[in-house]
């Protein structure tokens, strides 16, 4: 099972900064997981949000600021805004890297960074949560490994139903996942873990697919998720896993 450190290892660092990643490689992560947007002047930085609002002392949407200003916020604890390069410098031969793809806009020029550099594919996982995006890196790209963020809300009274709902349709939820996973030909899919069971696992596994859960940080349920065989699990604090 793989220890995945979400956006670094963020429970004890700024997350998706340079100091969070290197965080989680510290306490033994075998992969990391990072977010990235473009900027105005299309430099691939490693942000979650599509405003630099949350995680910076910035104001303003990443797409309309310049990478020379953006680097000049704070992250957190002193730390800049990394860009996707310097990301790569940092965990290459070190530990495998799981991107998370925003828009199409960036997966353009992600393909042409990722084209140019030698870290090895086989240490480098591109997710979304567009089907659409993984297929179109895939053709640009045939060699990479492609996981599906399969989405499921949870920060407010509505995103809440959502999951209670979901949770009591999951058969349908499963059976779109395993669907969609084998007409896309993706490796893995990301999923929110409540809406997780042993039986889902093993039926991926039959398919010859991956099934990786955020993000979990609570001990119990770690080892709920390890006894239904899951095979990474994102989570803030890396070294609990």
């Amino acid at each position: 099972m793989l220890k995945i450190g979400h956006r670094g290892a963020c429970g004890y660092e700024p997350e998706n900064t340079l100091r969070s990643f290197e965080k989680a490689i510290a306490l033994g992560a075998d992969m990391v997981e990072a977010d990235i947007w473009l900027t105005k002047d299309n430099k691939i930085a490693v942000i979650h949000d599509a405003t630099v609002n949350r995680t910076t002392n910035g104001r303003g949407y990443v797409e309309k600021i310049d990478l020379a200003t953006l680097k000049k916020l704070d992250a957190g604890k002193g730390e800049t805004v990394p860009t996707l390069t310097e990301l790569l410098s940092l965990v290459k031969n070190r530990c495998q890297l799981n991107i998370e793809v925003k828009t199409k806009k960036v997966a353009d020029y992600l393909i042409k960074e990722l084209k140019e550099t030698d870290f090895s594919s086989n240490d480098l996982l591109v997710s979304s949560t567009f089907i659409k995006m993984l297929i179109f890196i895939r053709q640009q790209i045939p060699q990479i490994k492609t996981a599906w963020v399969f989405k499921s809300w949870r920060n407010n009274i509505i995103q809440r139903l959502w999951t209670m709902t979901a949770l009591l349709i999951l058969p349908l939820i499963h059976w779109h996942i395993i669907y969609q996973l084998k007409k896309n030909n993706i490796d893995t899919v990301n999923i929110y873990y409540p809406l997780v069971s042993k039986k889902l696992v093993d039926k991926i596994h039959q398919c010859n697919k991956m099934i990786m859960v955020w993000t979990v940080n609570d001990a119990a349920k770690i080892k709920q998720m390890k006894e239904a065989g899951i095979d990474g699990i994102f989570s803030n604090y890396p070294d609990k896993l």
